[in-house]
């Protein structure tokens, strides 16, 4: 089960104020317009959202 309090410690957010929350299927980024991503938090290890989720912000900035 992904440990959102080490997801949310251990993503740069690139001064941003961006906190990854858990939802029923998905993950989402309360504080700017990113999109969700679609994965089972319940399920998925810790340092695989922690690699989603910066991807995804990442990306969002551009840095892809």
């Amino acid at each position: 089960m992904a440990n959102f309090r080490t997801v949310n410690r251990r993503i740069v957010t690139h001064n941003l104020n961006i906190e990854v929350v858990r939802g029923d299927g998905y993950i989402w980024f309360d504080g700017a317009e990113i999109p969700s991503i679609h994965v089972h938090p319940v399920t998925t290890p810790t340092e695989t959202v922690i690699q989603l989720a910066q991807a995804e912000i990442d990306s969002f900035k551009g840095e892809d």
